[in-house]
């Protein structure tokens, strides 16, 4: 059994050298770590898991370099290493994508709207936000934006939202305050656009906004906030 972990063990560091060797462009002649230091600039998950994979390397030299091996094991996996490492692998070579985990219908407001009907549906659905055409493009208004909305009109007399439109309360938002992806883009690359926008001091946004292509004049088929990540993307 413990020869069959490390048979394992061994065929799936081969599949992550491999998928280092593509995501950098190196060849042979590069040692795995310096490899890996380079691909998790460019690849989330590597990033992720970069100390884990390091010691994994570890355990494959002790494992191959052996001078008796593949008859005899010194170094056997433990079945929680192995169930770890699988995960790893498989979100490496097949990670999981925007489309088709976060596709849904997505009610799409124009700036001409009442604001009210915008309020309603954020109301029953507990949404913090509703996607807006405007111009053309896709946007977001978001409740910050009516707050600050209704901050400034809700002052001395009381507010009627009646003849109220959408584009008043969205010239209260923000700018960038979402993004546009690809349904190809994966859930890492979502979750590593959040973790950027926070750690290098951007300008924060709401949501990411899921067209098939990525393009803001596309049609939306998905959104995805923090909140919807959480517990997604494999820790």
């Amino acid at each position: 059994m413990s020869g069959e972990r490390a048979a394992e063990f061994v065929q799936m560091f081969n599949q992550t050298v491999e998928h280092l060797r593509k995501v950098t462009g190196l060849d042979k002649g590069v040692s795995f770590p310096q490899m890996l230091a380079i691909a998790a600039r460019k690849d989330p998950v590597v990033r992720r898991h970069a100390i884990r994979l390091r010691e994994y390397g570890d355990l494959r030299n002790a494992i191959v370099h052996h001078s008796s091996y593949p008859e005899e094991v010194i170094a056997d996996p433990t079945e929680e290493t192995m169930a770890r490492f699988r995960g790893i692998v498989q979100n490496l070579t097949a990670p999981k994508l925007l489309l088709p985990m976060f596709r849904k219908a997505i009610k799409c407001f124009s700036p001409d709207d009442r604001l009210a009907d915008a309020l309603a549906l954020m109301r029953e659905n507990d949404y913090a936000q509703v996607v807006v055409r405007d111009g053309g493009i896709l946007a977001l208004l978001t409740s910050r934006g009516v707050a600050r909305w209704l901050e400034k009109h809700g002052g001395s007399d009381a507010v009627t939202l009646k003849d109220v439109r959408v584009q008043e309360a969205l010239e209260f938002e923000g700018r960038d305050i979402c993004m546009i992806m690809a349904g190809t883009n994966t859930v890492d690359e979502a979750q590593q656009a959040f973790v950027d926008a926070i750690t290098r001091k951007k300008r924060w946004f709401f949501a990411i906004i899921i067209t098939e292509n990525g393009k803001p004049e596309e049609e939306p088929a998905g959104i995805v906030t923090p909140g919807d990540l959480l517990g997604v993307v494999e820790s």
